[in-house]
C-alpha cells in the first residue's frame, strides 16, 4: 500500500478523525503557515513500546504453555516497525528539507508473518512452544497480530526521498522485544489489548476439539 492509496476518510471515530487531520495540516502547509510532514506510524514493536503484540506469545512461554493456537495458522502479514527503526524515519523526516509537504509510510521493509514472529520468540526464549493453526472464527483474541487482514505498506518512497534503510533487521529485532518483555513483564493496565487474551481453560478445550476433528478426517476420507 503506497502513500497515495485511498484513505478511510469517511470512517467514524479514529480512521476517519486522522485523514482529517492530515488534510488539515497539509492544508495548512499550503498556506505557508509551517512545513508539515506526516510520518504514518505502523504496529509499533519494541523495548517500551506500549502496544507489543509479541506479548500474547512472550506470557505463554512464561506461563509454560505446551502449545499455542494461531489464527490462520499465522499466515497474515501485517505491517509492524521496531521502535529503533521508526524513530531513525522520524529522524530522517524532520532533518531532511525535501521531506516537507510530504507523507511517509513507516515500517520494517521486511514484514513477517505471524508464525514466524512467534516462532522467533519461542525459539528466543527457549521454548519448545507447539503451534496450532486453527480458523480464526474459532481462537478470537488468542493472538491479535495473526488475525490482522494481511498489510504491508510500500516503503519506497522512504528509501528513495529520505535514504531511509531498516537500522535493526526485524528477526534480530523480534528477538530483542522477546527478551525484554520476558524481563520487564508489563503489570495490569500498562498493555492494551493488543496482546489479546489469556483464557487459558477454553484454549484448552478448543485444542482438544480440534486434534479430535482431524484425528477424524482420514477415516472420514477412508469411508469415502
Amino acid at each position: 500500500m503506497p502513500e497515495w492509496s485511498p484513505r478511510q476518510s469517511e470512517s467514524a471515530g479514529y480512521t476517519g478523525k486522522v485523514a482529517e487531520g492530515e488534510d488539515q495540516l497539509f492544508a495548512q502547509h499550503g498556506r505557508g503557515e509551517f512545513e508539515a510532514v506526516i510520518v504514518r506510524y505502523p504496529g509499533v514493536y519494541g523495548p517500551r513500546a506500549p502496544i507489543n503484540h509479541e506479548w500474547a506469545v512472550v506470557k505463554r512461554v512464561i506461563d509454560r504453555r505446551p502449545f499455542m493456537l494461531m489464527p490462520h495458522d499465522g499466515m497474515s502479514y501485517f505491517q509492524r516497525g521496531y521502535a529503533e527503526n521508526v524513530a531513525w524515519l522520524v529522524f530522517l523526516a524532520a532533518t531532511r528539507p525535501e521531506a516537507a509537504g510530504h507523507a511517509f509510510n513507516s515500517g520494517d521493509e521486511r514484514v513477517l508473518s505471524a508464525r514466524r514472529v512467534a516462532e522467533l520468540i519461542a525459539d528466543e526464549l527457549g521454548w519448545p512452544m507447539e503451534f496450532i493453526g486453527i480458523p480464526a472464527q474459532y481462537v478470537s483474541g488468542v493472538f491479535p497480530l495473526a488475525e490482522k487482514a494481511p498489510l504491508i505498506l510500500d516503503m519506497s518512497k522512504a528509501r528513495t526521498l529520505l535514504g531511509y534503510r531498516d537500522r535493526v533487521d526485524p528477526e534480530p529485532a523480534t528477538r530483542e522485544t522477546a527478551r525484554w518483555l520476558s524481563d520487564h513483564p508489563p503489570a495490569d493496565g500498562e498493555i492494551t489489548s493488543a496482546a489479546g487474551t489469556f483464557d487459558y481453560a477454553s484454549e484448552d478445550r478448543v485444542a482438544a476439539m480440534w486434534r479430535e476433528a482431524t484425528a477424524a478426517l482420514p477415516l472420514a476420507s477412508a469411508r469415502e
